[in-house]
């Protein structure tokens, strides 16, 4: 970590489901402990500053949404040792199908109910986890599959999302590659405790596999444009964590700009 001149690693919760693993909370969050107190003790040994762990729950991880990590980190109690903090993998979780045809609703139908569920889970994330114990935010869309061509893994061994999350995230709104989630709303939750850090854009998409020498320039000009709407979408949303109201008018809001035919049609 010092020769990256870094002071944070990641470590992802678990994706194994086979008997030689566990995800046990106490086991759990003494591994997570043990981990903060070698980090500590190297810091303390060559003066350098503190080295921290991050933990991060992905979509098809055993501990896969932000209160299970949340909970991790809380029991390991100790002031290295947080929580990474992924929009996609909260999304993909909590709001999105890419195996259905509107993206969403492998429990609620609409997308209002799926909008109302997620942000009352982030009004949660809000009001329970302080700003210090987020150590990184990661960022990411997804594109809206054609569940006709898009069809799950045949291989038991394969998480579901798993191909989704590595060949078809996009950067923040990009709508017009048919990006379709509610980064926003993830956004302004984090934010709203307080996190003042950096934000990552992270995209794993078949297109940075493609030849030629511009495909880093391009992607780097995609990311600073979806990072551009971004901030400006999520200063934009109303406080939804504060008030019912507010709650009422963020999905509104979100709706509007993810279905604006539809929207429009209601009013």
């Amino acid at each position: 970590m010092r020769a990256f001149d870094t002071d944070l690693v990641f470590m992802c919760a678990n994706i194994r489901t086979d008997k030689g693993v566990t995800s046990d909370l106490k086991t759990v969050a003494r591994d997570l402990a043990e981990l903060g107190d070698m980090a500590a003790a190297y810091a303390r040994a060559d003066g350098g500053r503190m080295l921290k762990i991050g933990y991060e729950g992905l979509s098809w991880a055993t501990r896969n949404t932000w209160s299970a990590s949340r909970e991790a980190v809380r029991f390991a109690n100790r002031p290295n040792v947080g929580l990474i903090v992924d929009a996609f993998n909260i999304l993909a979780v909590e709001f999105a199908d890419p195996y259905n045809v509107a993206g969403h609703e492998r429990i609620y139908q609409t997308l209002e109910e799926s909008l109302d569920i997620l942000t009352g889970s982030l009004a949660s994330l809000v009001s329970t986890v302080p700003d210090d114990r987020i150590f990184f935010f990661q960022c990411g869309d997804a594109e809206l599959m054609n569940p006709t061509t898009f069809l799950p893994p045949t291989d038991s061994e394969t998480p579901a999302l798993l191909p989704w999350s590595r060949s078809h995230r996009l950067y923040p709104l990009e709508q017009s590659r048919g990006a379709y989630m509610p980064v926003e709303l993830v956004a302004a939750a984090v934010l709203a405790t307080g996190y003042r850090c950096p934000i990552s854009l992270e995209v794993f998409n078949v297109s940075l596999n493609q030849p030629g020498q511009s495909v880093p320039a391009e992607h780097a000009s995609r990311g600073l444009n979806g990072l551009r709407l971004l901030c400006e979408t999520t200063w934009s949303l109303p406080a939804f964590w504060q008030s019912h109201g507010e709650r009422k008018n963020a999905i509104a809001q979100v709706v509007q700009r993810l279905q604006p035919d539809e929207h429009k049609h209601k009013l």
